[in-house]
């Protein structure tokens, strides 16, 4: 008997664990003696989705997929959260130091 697939909490769940592990993994870089470590994980975020982008504007491809596509989108979506991580580590470290 086949069953109805329901994705959507799953999907859920997993952008969740994602999000707290790239926070947790970019306040630990971001908080430590060597702060440029912070600097690491958004670049390689904006590297993906860069890479993907002009994958797809100069490399002839006949038979186009959204793996490119989704890609870049996940690489957009993990630098934002990288640099916003950072910048509120930053603003933190700022506020405690100075007092």
């Amino acid at each position: 008997m086949l069953t109805k697939m329901n994705i959507g909490p799953n999907l859920f769940i997993m952008g969740l664990v994602f999000f707290i592990m790239l926070v947790a993994v970019q306040a630990f870089m971001s908080t430590r003696k060597y702060k440029a470590l912070g600097y690491v994980i958004p670049m390689l975020f904006l590297i993906l989705a860069g890479f993907n982008y002009y994958k797809s504007l100069y490399v002839y491809n006949p038979y186009p997929t959204m793996a490119e596509g989704m890609f870049i989108t996940l690489g957009l979506v993990g630098f934002s959260i990288a640099a916003i991580t950072l910048v509120v580590c930053r603003l933190v470290q700022k506020y405690y130091h100075s007092k």
